[in-house]
């Protein structure tokens, strides 16, 4: 991303936050979330944790397998090995977090270079392949969840939805499958530049085709899933929010996916609370109950995410050669 644009989005994503935040604050009082986050258990907390963690293993393992789809069982191996991935998946999901640009993404193709000695190409087809497999899963979820949480969606909605996981799956198909992944890399050989780029990308893309690494790929990101589900159950529990284990997924995927509008609050503060109340009112929550429930499950959020992000930065800090790769 270029400096000018990164500062434009940076600068504006500050702007709507702030502007979110101060909205939000002249609908409900401080005392209202401080009173809410005050009656959150901390066992309720520890078990957020817990899950996160489980998530973060899940997203190792995935991006494992997107980088090393036929070295799998080094990670059992060589511990030092499955040590940095889980560092490289950890530290950058972190800057993600707090800044509000893609830099999640940035941060692991530079982390996957300097660390684990992926080409970027590599590592960025990872990262699409990765975004596409979350797109696709948060709107199954959505599709499924919702009748199972009350919610009925419009028509339109879930034509629309399912439009999208057709689409997604039909690139990742493409992408996958020899003859059109071929086929695409004979129209890009064409574009100037590129042709060098597009046998490197054909070689991983082909070695990921293989039945083992779809299933990894696939049994990564449904407990994934299934972990921030979790998560945000344990993290609602806490607030004193009594939603289902259906109605948390439910409203996990409708905010996750409202977190790819390229406006962010950074730290999320302003953008991430709509999103939240977003998904709260489609939900049937009154006004009130969903601004003091996202602002403070988010809060909440922060405390454990931005926690365990930062264990990854301090294994980053440690001497490599206790760790790096064998």
């Amino acid at each position: 991303m270029r400096p000018r644009r990164l500062l434009i989005q940076i600068t504006v994503g500050t702007l709507v936050g702030a502007a979110l935040v101060v909205l939000g604050l002249k609908q409900v009082s401080l005392a209202d979330v401080e009173h809410a986050l005050q009656a959150a258990g901390p066992w309720h907390v520890i078990a957020a944790a817990a899950a996160a963690a489980g998530f973060l293993l899940m997203r190792t393992w995935r991006y494992h397998a997107l980088l090393f789809p036929s070295g799998w069982r080094t990670l059992v191996r060589r511990p030092s090995r499955a040590v940095t991935m889980l560092t490289v998946a950890v530290a950058s999901w972190g800057p993600g977090l707090i800044l509000p640009t893609p830099t999640a993404d940035a941060t692991f193709i530079w982390l996957a270079k300097t660390r684990l000695g992926v080409s970027i190409d590599r590592s960025a087809t990872a990262v699409v392949l990765a975004r596409l497999l979350d797109f696709s899963s948060l709107l199954l979820v959505g599709l499924l969840a919702a009748p199972l949480a009350g919610v009925r969606l419009p028509l339109l909605a879930r034509l629309g939805a399912g439009v999208a996981v057709a689409g997604l799956l039909a690139v990742l198909a493409g992408l996958l499958w020899a003859p059109t992944r071929r086929r695409l890399g004979r129209l890009l050989g064409r574009v100037p530049r590129a042709g060098r780029y597009v046998e490197r990308l054909e070689d991983g893309l082909a070695e990921l085709a293989h039945s083992r690494s779809l299933v990894q790929l696939v049994l990564s990101t449904v407990a994934a899933r299934l972990f921030t589900a979790l998560q945000y159950l344990a993290l609602f529990t806490a607030l004193g929010l009594p939603l289902g284990f259906w109605q948390a997924w439910f409203v996990l995927s409708v905010r996750t996916l409202l977190l790819a509008i390229p406006v962010q609050g950074p730290a999320g503060l302003g953008t991430t609370q709509l999103w939240w109340v977003t998904a709260l009112l489609v939900l049937g929550l009154p006004a009130h109950t969903a601004i003091v429930a996202g602002l403070s499950v988010h809060l909440l959020d922060l405390v454990v995410s931005l926690s365990l992000a930062a264990l990854g930065w301090v294994l980053l800090a440690l001497p490599r050669g206790h760790w790096r790769p064998d």
